[in-house]
């Protein structure tokens, strides 16, 4: 099992899981793709997703579920990627 780090990177983002607190860190636990452990922005999060295909097709968004990076704790160093299913 891999430990998920509840602290603040050397940027001042806070890092934890969704569920530890009542607010979200800077920077969420998340999985990526590629099976590796890292943190999503939690930022990305509250973006809006097409809910029609005719919707998504007018922002230019694809069929496939969107991806977003998944970042080491320096929320800077892209390790993968998060896809929503």
């Amino acid at each position: 099992m891999v430990e998920i780090e509840s602290d603040t990177n050397e940027r001042e983002q806070s890092l934890g899981t969704a569920d530890t607190t009542e607010t979200l860190p800077d920077l969420v636990a998340a999985i990526a793709t590629n099976g590796r452990t890292g943190y999503i922005n939690s930022t990305m999060l509250n973006k809006e997703m097409p809910t029609k295909p005719a919707k998504a097709a007018a922002t230019g968004r694809t069929q496939a579920p969107p991806t977003i990076p998944v970042y080491d704790r320096d929320g800077v160093t892209v390790i993968g990627e998060f896809q929503f299913s």
